[in-house]
């Protein structure tokens, strides 16, 4: 099984990372069930990681959102994002998809500089 992944970075490293497929899973099977809403609607986390991302462009952030073939811990995944940020930006890159941030294709900062 797989996990999905939203994440916001810029040139000081990673800032927000959130387990997507989790958190909307878990509300779907809470609604589902009938149960109560206890946790914040996932769609609302993201716009507000855009909004973070959109008043603070002198930091150059760049929120992507990418998927990992087989199932990851939160903690593990932040980990590999605080030992290496800059490997973690370019494999995702090369390999997520793009929510906001420099358009394709143009000269990025590097994460840690």
């Amino acid at each position: 099984m797989s996990t999905q992944w939203v994440v916001l970075f810029d040139n000081e490293g990673v800032d927000t990372l959130i387990p997507w497929g989790e958190l909307a899973q878990d509300r779907m099977m809470t609604k589902l069930s009938g149960g109560e809403m206890k946790s914040e609607n996932p769609q609302h986390i993201v716009s507000r990681m855009m909004l973070r991302a959109r008043f603070n462009e002198h930091r150059s952030p760049e929120v992507w959102t990418y998927q990992t073939d087989n199932d990851i811990e939160y903690t593990e995944m932040r980990s590999l994002w605080e030992s290496n940020p800059q490997y973690m930006a370019d494999l995702i890159r090369g390999k997520g998809e793009q929510l906001h941030g420099s358009k394709p294709g143009t000269t990025r900062k590097k994460v840690i500089v």
